[in-house]
């Protein structure tokens, strides 16, 4: 623009020049006033782009000048707050809450924050309470498997029994079978004192039979002798008795009571008859089928078992951990308590002392203030004598005449 501006300022010298040579030329030929006045022409248009150019240009710059002052005036102060920023620190006061540091002087705990030896004791209770509800649930647990197994030992004998029959049907004799058929008494300890009339009289025999025999005499002997005498007299006495149709009836065969769709017929391996065979075919494909789903059935349940016992195996792996920590928590916490109980002692001590101290700095502050009640009464009394005492000597004074 600078540059405009000066070509613009030499525009009216170059137009002065131009006059200057049109006057002197006038003498001149006619053909050389007519260029010179067709070059002042373009000169005159040249003059006038580029003013009306250079006008452009400063009122672009006014506007921009314009622009700049409007936007410097919205220019915050540097030392001014953003008024977002301003209420969200605002928010943050009301809304932060109170919170100091331990250190601080004027720190207080919270009232849901306060430990005492009761607070602590409760603490205590209920931990001891949630070890027991956890040994409870886990031995509940482990009961209920125990029982579990129960029923599978029953179940398998039973079936043990049935495969055992299907085999006789199938003529395979007896065949040995992975099947739990016992129950370890020592996995219930709480029927160790239980006994039957059997077991207390196998006990008595055993343990009274070496002193019975250290103790029998001749005469025992000749005694049990004539009672086998006597017992046999009166067995032979009761056979006469017997009728030869009562002994008929003793070797009578008693029909058996299991009924069964294999017992139905009497086809067998040996059959002749197509028939026979076939049905015997029939037969034995529904013994082996019901033998394999009896076994698949047994070793399913017991597999499940097996899954039952290892799962809570790991829960105990994970429950002994937790209750060890909970121990380790119970001994800290008895350790507490044991600091809470002195420091209680220690702390109703204290309180008493500073409840006497407070009494005897009421009677102090009770003795202070009629003190001070006295002592004001006797600084009025001492103002009123010496307002006295004033008008006494101005008497004297006006008496003697000084």
């Amino acid at each position: 623009p600078q540059a405009d501006e000066e070509n613009f300022e030499s525009s009216p010298e170059s137009s002065n020049d131009l006059a200057a040579n049109a006057g002197g030329g006038a003498d001149g030929e006619a053909a050389a006033g007519g260029a010179s006045a067709s070059r002042g022409g373009k000169a005159n248009q040249k003059r006038k782009q580029q003013a009306n150019g250079w006008e452009a240009r400063k009122a672009g710059r006014r506007v921009r000048k314009q622009k700049m002052q409007e936007l410097l005036d919205q220019k915050p102060d540097e030392n001014a707050d953003d008024p977002s920023d301003v209420a969200a620190i605002d928010w943050v006061m009301h809304n932060m809450g109170d919170y100091k540091l331990k250190s601080a002087d004027d720190y207080q705990v919270p009232p849901e924050l306060q430990v005492n030896a009761e607070t602590k004791r409760q603490q205590s209770i209920k931990l001891a309470e949630s070890i027991q509800e956890l040994r409870m649930s886990f031995n509940s647990k482990f009961l209920a498997l125990r029982e579990l197994k129960c029923r599978i030992v029953e179940n398998a004998r039973r079936d043990h029994q049935r495969i055992q029959h299907i085999n006789e049907k199938l003529g395979l004799g007896k065949e040995e079978l992975n099947l739990p058929l016992t129950l370890d008494p020592t996995e219930w300890p709480e029927k160790r004192l239980e006994y039957t009339d059997q077991e207390l009289d196998e006990f008595i025999r055993g343990k009274g039979a070496e002193a019975l025999v250290m103790a029998a005499s001749p005469a025992l002997g000749a005694s049990e002798e004539d009672g086998a005498s006597s017992i046999g007299a009166n067995q032979d006495a009761r056979s006469n008795e017997s009728g030869p149709g009562d002994s008929q009836a003793t070797n009578v065969p008693i029909p058996s009571l299991e009924f069964d769709r294999v017992s139905r017929t009497s086809v067998s391996e040996n059959s002749t008859t197509a028939f026979e065979k076939d049905m015997w075919t029939t037969q034995r494909k529904l013994l082996v089928h019901e033998k394999s789903v009896i076994l698949d059935r047994s070793l399913e349940a017991i597999q499940a078992f097996d899954s039952a016992v290892y799962e809570l195996r790991k829960e105990r792996a994970h429950l002994a951990a937790d209750l060890a920590a909970a121990e380790l928590r119970q001994v800290l916490l008895s350790r507490e308590l044991s600091l809470l109980d002195d420091f209680e002692a220690k702390d109703q001590t204290l309180s008493r002392k500073l409840e006497s101290c407070r009494a005897q700095k009421a009677e102090v502050v009770a003795e202070i203030t009629s003190c001070k009640e006295k002592l004001a009464a006797k600084k009025s009394e001492v103002e009123i004598w010496q307002e006295k005492d004033r008008i006494i000597m101005e008497e004297f004074n006006f008496i003697i005449g000084a």
